[in-house]
């Protein structure tokens, strides 16, 4: 029989999630500014990113958001399907008490090609 055994290197650093606050407005209001300059604070462009999103109190989340504000981290990154899966699993409170999108985008067509997937409709995803 072979021995085997799980373990995680010293050496790699651990990922860690944590919710932006107050703190961190200066972080929020530089991804407006830049992203008024890149697109124009009248533009459609400007107005759909930074849409439900207040920069004073650090609040609000969009897809449009997140993935703008993912060009301007200095370090980290934003959430992914697959982090929050995770997160989940280790904590599944981690998320009460407020509202979270990640940078990606999930597509769904009326018709579902896939088997397991024709038992949910539209509906039953909204709620």
């Amino acid at each position: 029989m072979t021995k085997e055994i799980n373990f995680l290197p010293k050496n790699i650093p651990q990922d860690k999630a944590r919710v932006l606050g107050k703190e961190d407005r200066e972080f929020y209001e530089e991804v407006f500014s830049k992203t008024a300059e890149k697109y124009g604070k009248d533009s459609p462009a400007y107005k759909n990113i930074t849409n439900g999103i207040d920069s004073k109190n650090v609040t609000g989340s969009n897809f449009l958001f997140n993935t703008e504000a993912g060009l301007y981290l200095k370090s980290g990154r934003i959430l992914n399907l697959e982090d929050i899966d995770n997160i989940l699993a280790t904590d599944k409170n981690f998320f009460d008490g407020f509202y979270t999108d990640t940078n990606e985008l999930v597509l769904r067509s009326d018709k579902n090609s896939y088997e397991k997937n024709k038992t949910y409709t539209r509906e039953s995803c909204i709620s």
